[in-house]
């Protein structure tokens, strides 16, 4: 039996989820299609991953050498023992783009699990590794040099 929290869309098909982290082949979750957040423990490491777009939202801190980490802000703050410290980099960039960049939140302690990102946390050394196996993007446009192309290409890039 998996140690395993998931989050997910109704066309994520959990027990082909489980088969891949029970594999440890954290490439093929590039093949879900769909919505999902987890948390899964495997001996002394905890891995939080997220799907390959962030769509589904995986919020994270730790304190005291413990790992906290819900779908939404309100259930993470709702847990955690402590009052986070508001970070007016996130709040500026919820106000300037309506989302926030890279792994930011509105408080400093508290980061977000990046689309397609593979957090690994080690309960000895709490050491995060981050591994990416988001799949390559891909347009619908006919023309690679269209305008929209490129500048979809530049904003990926970007964030990426």
């Amino acid at each position: 039996m998996l140690n395993l929290t998931i989050w997910r869309s109704n066309d994520v098909d959990s027990d082909h989820l489980t088969d891949i982290l029970a594999s440890g082949d954290w490439r093929r979750l590039n093949d879900i299609d769909g919505f999902f957040a987890g948390v899964y423990k495997e001996n002394q490491d905890i891995f939080l991953f997220c799907d390959r777009l962030g769509i589904y939202p995986l919020l994270y801190c730790t304190h005291n050498d413990r790992l906290f980490a819900a779908p939404s802000m309100a259930e993470l703050l709702d847990t955690i023992p402590f009052e986070p410290t508001p970070s007016i980099e996130g709040v500026l960039s919820l106000f300037l783009f309506g989302h926030h960049v890279a792994d930011e939140t509105i408080f400093k302690e508290i980061h977000r699990c990046e689309g397609g990102q593979l957090i690994k946390y080690s309960l000895d050394t709490w050491e995060i590794c981050r591994a990416k196996w988001r799949k390559p993007h891909t347009y619908r446009s006919t023309s690679e040099n269209s305008i929209e192309v490129r500048l979809t290409e530049s904003f990926v890039q970007c964030i990426e």
